[in-house]
């Protein structure tokens, strides 16, 4: 029953320890390019979940952007200010 837990657990840490460097991610946003904010998201045994919705949400929690993991488990947003 541990074993599960973590394994629910801990691709849910994997996205929230990527999110938290959002606010790194986003300096610079005056210039023209495009930029993005990408991660993974793997199981406990560190196997790449593909299909995975990742939501990215604001402090106060209204959705700013969702995506799907790849197969290889990698998602991207676009900033949030890039339409």
């Amino acid at each position: 029953m541990a074993f599960f837990r973590l394994r629910l657990v801990a691709p849910l840490l994997s996205v929230i320890i990527v999110l938290l460097a959002a606010p790194c991610a986003a300096q610079n946003l005056g210039s023209r390019r495009t930029r993005y904010l990408s991660g993974f998201v793997k199981d406990a045994l560190g196997r790449p979940l593909a299909g995975s919705n990742v939501t990215l949400k604001s402090i106060d929690g209204r959705v700013l952007r969702t995506a799907t993991t790849d197969s290889r488990g990698v998602f991207r947003f676009k900033e949030p200010g890039a339409g």
